[in-house]
């Protein structure tokens, strides 16, 4: 999970049995709270500061089946190549927390890295991309 804020998302693929769950944050105070939060829910998730997928924790675990991935469109881009390198083959990656003006520019990156489109959830003046490695 990158941009895992309050933990939430990593929390929920923890408790319906993912085994290794990882979440990453640029801020410490939500880091923090993410902990707090996966120790309240009992869940399985380890959570750490850091920008993008680069910290030896999250390297370690790699290939993943599943990136989230809740950031702004301009460092979604920026990580692409990253974010797509951390799936295994066939690997799925959600993409959220964009404006629907933001997804034409997200989505050809992901494209251009070989990614294909899954599918696509519009509501009001969000999107979230799902994408397939």
């Amino acid at each position: 999970d990158l941009g895992c804020g309050t933990g939430v998302l990593a929390i929920a693929a923890a408790r319906t049995g993912s085994r290794e769950v990882v979440g990453t944050d640029i801020d410490p105070v939500s880091v923090r709270i993410a902990r707090e939060n996966a120790a309240v829910n009992r869940a399985r998730a380890r959570f750490l500061h850091a920008a993008g997928l680069a910290h030896p924790s999250v390297r370690r675990a790699r290939p993943y089946d599943l990136v989230f991935a809740n950031i702004l469109a301009r460092p979604l881009v920026g990580l692409s190549s990253q974010i797509l390198g951390a799936l295994r083959p066939g690997g799925t990656v959600i993409l959220s927390g964009l404006l629907r003006t933001q997804e034409r520019y997200v989505r050809a990156a992901y494209l251009a890295r070989g990614a294909r489109l899954q599918s696509r959830i519009r509501r009001d003046a969000w999107a979230t991309l799902v994408l397939v490695r």
